[in-house]
């Protein structure tokens, strides 16, 4: 429909969104990755899930609620996207929540709406520990999907990594985006289920450093406490003891100190580090556990998919600080979907020319080539009487070159 260029204003775009409600937004989906895996090929046989908050200004958007913010703004109304991609960043499907909402609650809905609408048969889903949930595992293993999860560190855990030898670790080398981590694997079964117990040696470096630094500044600042007992606002025990929790709170450091406040006469501080819980905890140092009901992938490859789950948050990065997903100008329910919608597509477009470089053998961001091409100039003038003459811009080989990989051409050409 041809629109005057004197009557076209924001107001007409914003009622377009009207139209785009939750089934039409889905039915899209659908068609488009039918459509992509059909002409680029995309490999659904991992998919990653994760979800993230974006803020509100303004007061009005029902969807808005507080909650955990990725941006750390708690004190703004947020909405969540969760949003599932391959391990190209292309995404599949995606919905947006309130904002109170709980990852970990967001999982069903999700893999229960890759099976039934669009048919992905046996994918390995890839989650994060906020995730988790045994509720959770086994609906994906319910629906056929086996997963790749890192759990969380608690007390069985913790018992389970501190016993392996080092010997029993093997050296493997992970490589994404260009960019080389190398990691030492030892499997475990444990009650059935199978663990990839990683050690990252660089990160046990920076763990230990990080410990040490705040062991040092606890026991600095207990020191100021002990010499000041009986002083200015340390004239009493509880003040003493509020003073002393306060800092091995600050410093995350309580399991390693022996704390002790007599219980006679004015107060007096001793401390004493606990040598076992340091000891215990160097063990721990760059190791996390991977859990898997895959039976067939190796350790280095479990190990190496779940390294490449940063994928869905450099779609996020790009979603807010490229396309800027906000401000938001739209407060009702169904134009704050649509607006995430059509953000979530351009960062698809993003993606899929990121591939066909990619497979190009040509090393170049979509956003660099999008700048190359930005270039590309087509200058109209029109003369009083005798018609319009219309000029492009001289095109460079490198400008020649991507439109020749993309297969595009400016008007002009």
């Amino acid at each position: 429909m041809d629109i005057p260029p004197d009557k076209v204003h924001p107001q007409i775009f914003y009622n377009a969104m009207n139209y785009l409600t939750d089934e039409v937004i889905l039915n899209v989906q659908k068609e488009l990755y039918k459509t992509v895996k059909r002409i680029y090929g995309i490999d659904t046989s991992t998919i990653f899930y994760d979800l993230t908050s974006t803020y509100f200004e303004g007061t009005k958007c029902p969807l808005g609620e507080y909650g955990h913010s990725t941006d750390h703004r708690d004190d703004k109304l947020q909405i969540n996207i969760g949003l599932g991609v391959d391990s190209d960043c292309i995404p599949i499907t995606h919905d947006v929540f309130p904002g109170s909402v709980r990852d970990v609650t967001t999982v069903q809905g999700f893999a229960e709406k890759l099976k039934t609408e669009f048919g992905l048969e046996s994918p390995v889903i890839i989650i994060d520990r906020g995730m988790i949930s045994q509720e959770n595992l086994d609906q994906l293993l319910g629906l056929g999907y086996n997963y790749i999860v890192a759990r969380k560190m608690g007390a069985s855990e913790i018992k389970i990594v501190s016993k392996v030898p080092d010997e029993e670790y093997t050296r493997a080398v992970l490589t994404n985006y260009s960019e080389e981590r190398e990691i030492w694997l030892a499997e475990k079964m444990v009650d059935g289920k199978r663990w990839i117990i990683c050690w990252n040696k660089s990160k046990a470096e920076d763990d230990r450093i990080f410990r040490e630094t705040m062991i040092a500044r606890t026991v600095e600042s207990l020191e100021r406490v002990k010499n000041g007992c009986g002083k200015r606002n340390l004239k009493t025990k509880e003040q003493v003891y509020h003073r002393t929790c306060t800092i091995l709170e600050k410093y995350k450091t309580k399991r390693y100190f022996d704390i002790k406040i007599n219980q006679r006469g004015s107060p007096r501080l001793k401390f004493e580090p606990i040598e076992k819980e340091m000891e215990k905890a160097s063990r721990l140092d760059g190791k996390f556990i991977l859990e898997t009901s895959n039976p067939d992938l190796s350790p280095v490859e479990i190990a190496h998919v779940y390294h490449d789950r940063d994928t869905v948050e450099k779609f996020f990065q790009t979603l807010k600080d490229i396309v800027e997903v906000r401000p938001m100008y739209v407060y009702t329910e169904q134009h704050v979907k649509a607006h995430v919608f059509i953000c979530i597509l351009a960062v698809l477009l993003l993606s899929l020319i990121k591939k066909i470089l990619k497979e190009s053998g040509k090393e170049l961001s979509s956003i660099k080539a999008l700048e190359i091409l930005d270039g590309i100039k087509r200058i109209e003038l029109t003369l009083d009487g005798k018609g319009t003459i219309i000029r492009t811009t001289q095109i460079k080989h490198q400008q020649r070159e991507i439109i020749s990989i993309l297969n595009v051409a400016p008007l002009g050409l």
